[in-house]
């Protein structure tokens, strides 16, 4: 009853048995009210039919793991991580779910790309050629006005991504090949 994670015991019919409390502070409905409801309340897509292919699955296959959206007393949306077992208790198959709350983890998810796609847009949008490297010199990315130099030479765009940079400069017969080279050295070992 006191576990931080949500739990909840169900039916073969989606049905809910029992609940612990932090399933009722996840969704916000008392445990006699989480007994009452019709699985299809919380989670619109598993209404009666689609409930009982999941727990067919999970007594063919065993416990299952889901990402799902749960929806709380008041409408809005939980994105959750669930895994669900089947125990046999008096005869009957009792499903038994364990969940936990991703909103933080999506939320900095959805952080991390915006600001990845903020980061590629404003690098693409610059004048000079730009070529993202990683430590080793592989060319992870170039912006807009690198691919127009490598495109106007008959190349493909973004045919250097992939390609080691280092290694392009070793064979480069341009005359400032080897300063750029032992520059890039440099910021790459930190000195």
């Amino acid at each position: 009853e006191e576990s931080l994670v949500a739990v909840f015991w169900m039916d073969a019919k989606g049905h809910g048995l029992r609940a612990n409390r932090a399933t009722t502070q996840l969704l916000g409905y008392s445990n006699k009210e989480l007994i009452d409801l019709d699985l299809s309340q919380v989670h619109q897509d598993l209404a009666e039919p689609q409930w009982g292919r999941l727990c067919e699955l999970v007594e063919s296959q065993g416990p299952q793991q889901l990402h799902v959206q749960l929806r709380h007393r008041d409408g809005h949306e939980i994105p959750v991580f669930v895994f669900i077992t089947c125990l046999q208790y008096e005869g009957k198959n009792i499903y038994v779910g364990f969940a936990s709350d991703e909103s933080s983890q999506v939320t900095a998810e959805r952080a991390r790309r915006n600001s990845e796609l903020l980061s590629r847009a404003a690098i693409g949008a610059l004048s000079s050629r730009i070529a993202i490297i990683d430590r080793k010199g592989q060319m992870l990315a170039t912006n807009r006005a690198w691919n127009s130099s490598i495109t106007g030479a008959g190349e493909k765009p973004h045919a250097a991504v992939g390609n080691n940079y280092l290694d392009l400069l070793d064979r480069s017969h341009h005359a400032a090949a080897n300063t750029i080279r032992t520059g890039l050295l440099s910021v790459i070992d930190g000195r």
